[in-house]
């Protein structure tokens, strides 16, 4: 259910769920949100309504919600997961308990169930688990809290957290109750909490097995003090406590380690499928990191959450690409009219988020469809003015015949699939093979080929390759159009490789391809940025950080 209602809530972006859901052919991810959220309704019942009630009266919709929910569940409190959710159901209970008893005048209040489950869900925020009691000639540890540890009888205790602002807790600057006004009130200062806390280290101390810990640096790696309690003591003592927090056991100044934290292994997964078709973008894939290309293409893996608030950028492209291949196929691509160009282009866009985001997407959504149409008018412009230098659209989205090429690689064929944004040929023979870039900004030449790093994109010279059935009287040009957010630079973007250069990237993408069928899988290459589930699996944030390169390149 959860990876239905996040995969529709990423295609479609809603703004309010009230029932109103995007069609889809049976069996579609539509369908199946709709009869979740049927279901739903079905078992919140009267909570699901939104009529506003007497808080006196939701407590009854609210119990039979309940009911409806863990009707013939059984709760073993042997079991510690049902433990622990016996005991929030019963504070659940108690919540509701005292709603009912509550004088008529308190309960007359009209509110909405949202209302109510939320000031249910306050009473029983402070609401604490006891641990489990511990079972006959079973080992067991107990978490307890700093004020609760002089009641407990254990004979062995291993205190944590004795570091200073935690113990003694102390308050500064409190906006309502100032030390001066909490002493006239006559309620607990700093200074009676420190009183406190230091009787309790004391008779503590006196159990025959008790250490204090003290952490060196914060989880933000912030230094540490130890808590002042610990230097309550004789100044010979004080002098020697201090230094042994100064100094490590063998008495030399802490220092941090030189060696390396070694990187954590990346999973592996049990069930791997053999690649036996490569797509044209996989290549980069591969460049910048095996074990990405394993994720995606061998184990097929992918992030599916309900975090976006505005269309990320591959569903920003795919939406500028939509628009933009309607374009190509239809009449109006031989208009060397900016006017008509730009009215098609944008008729095709509204058409289409109205089909895939409903009348009312994110807000997000509707300022990116206007920054769209911005980029649309400019392209306008300048395809008008490709049109009047002898250029035609004569093939949108091409794919090789059969849907792939097949690339001969140490004799056994590799089928490469890849469909080509879109092939021009100009009156005077001349042949363009051109992919649509959508980012912020247009794209280099310099990031697919560099004369220092070979090649890190093959899709440029690859799509030559595909192209190749289609028997150009001369090799053609290859480029990008760059539809980027600088309207100044949307254009041809277009790339000058020689023949050898060409054959240099056909034999990268063969070395490749060997390095695939031989598994070559688990180098971690670079890390996706913002992705922090994928970074989870490589290992990122755990043990090790960014490179001091990626941090650059981030920069």
């Amino acid at each position: 259910a959860a990876i239905c209602l996040d995969s529709y809530y990423n295609e479609h972006l809603p703004d309010v769920v009230d029932g109103t859901w995007i069609e889809g052919g049976a069996g579609s991810i539509e369908q199946a949100t709709a009869s979740l959220h049927e279901s739903l309704m079905e078992i919140l019942g009267e909570i699901g309504e939104g009529i506003p009630r007497k808080l006196l009266e939701w407590t009854g919709p609210i119990r039979g919600f309940l009911e409806r929910v863990y009707a013939g569940v059984m709760l073993h409190p042997d079991n510690e997961s049902e433990r622990v959710l016996i005991s929030a159901l019963s504070s659940v209970s108690d919540a509701l308990a005292e709603i009912d008893a509550l004088g008529a005048k308190l309960g007359e209040r009209k509110v909405r169930a949202h209302e109510a489950l939320e000031l249910i869900s306050w009473r029983v925020s402070t609401a604490s688990v006891p641990p489990a009691p511990a079972k006959l000639g079973e080992p067991t540890i107990e978490l307890l809290g700093w004020l609760e540890l002089l009641l407990d009888d254990s004979s062995a205790l291993i205190i944590t957290g004795w570091n200073e602002g935690s113990v003694p807790e102390s308050i500064q600057g409190h906006p309502f109750l100032p030390e001066v006004l909490r002493q006239a009130l006559k309620i607990a200062t700093n200074d009676d909490r420190q009183a406190r806390d230091a009787y309790s280290a004391s008779a503590l101390a006196q159990k025959s097995q008790v250490s204090f810990i003290s952490g060196r640096r914060s989880a933000e790696g912030e230094p540490k003090l130890p808590s002042r309690l610990a230097f309550h003591c004789s100044e010979d003592e004080c002098i020697e406590r201090t230094k042994f927090w100064l100094l490590d056991h063998g008495g030399g100044r802490v220092t941090p380690s030189s060696e390396a934290i070694p990187e954590p292994e990346l999973p592996r997964s049990s069930t791997e499928s053999a690649v036996e078709t490569m797509r044209v973008t996989d290549f980069k894939t591969y460049l910048e990191s095996p074990y990405l290309f394993y994720l995606q293409r061998v184990i097929k893996k992918s992030t599916v959450d309900d975090t976006a608030r505005e269309l990320d950028p591959m569903k920003f492209g795919n939406i500028i690409h939509d628009a933009l291949e309607k374009f190509g196929e239809s009449s109006v691509a031989s208009s060397n009219d900016p006017k008509v160009i730009e009215e098609f282009l944008v008729q095709s866009l509204e058409r289409r988020i109205l089909r895939q985001f409903g009348a009312n997407p994110l807000p997000a959504v509707s300022i990116q469809v206007e920054q769209i149409k911005y980029r649309y008018q400019s392209f306008a412009r300048w395809q008008a003015q490709r049109v009047r230098e002898g250029w035609e659209i004569v093939h949108t989205e091409w794919a090789p015949e059969g849907g792939s090429y097949h690339f001969d690689v140490d004799g056994q064929p590799m089928p490469l699939r890849g469909r080509i944004d879109r092939i021009d040929r100009n009156a005077d023979g001349r042949w363009a093979v051109l992919d649509y870039k959508t980012g912020d900004k247009p794209p280099k030449l310099s990031d697919a080929y560099g004369s220092m790093k070979g090649w890190k994109d093959l899709q440029l010279p690859l799509y030559q390759l595909l192209s190749s059935e289609l028997e150009m009287e001369q090799p053609p040009q290859l480029g990008y159009i760059a539809i980027a957010r600088d309207v100044s630079q949307i254009g041809a973007v277009m790339g000058s490789w020689g023949e050898e250069v060409i054959d240099e990237a056909y034999e990268v993408a063969k070395e490749v391809i060997r390095e695939v069928r031989a598994g070559e899988f688990f180098k971690r290459g670079r890390v996706p940025r913002y992705d922090l589930i994928t970074q989870a699996l490589f290992g990122q944030g755990l043990l090790t950080g960014s490179s001091e390169e990626e941090e650059e390149e981030e920069r």
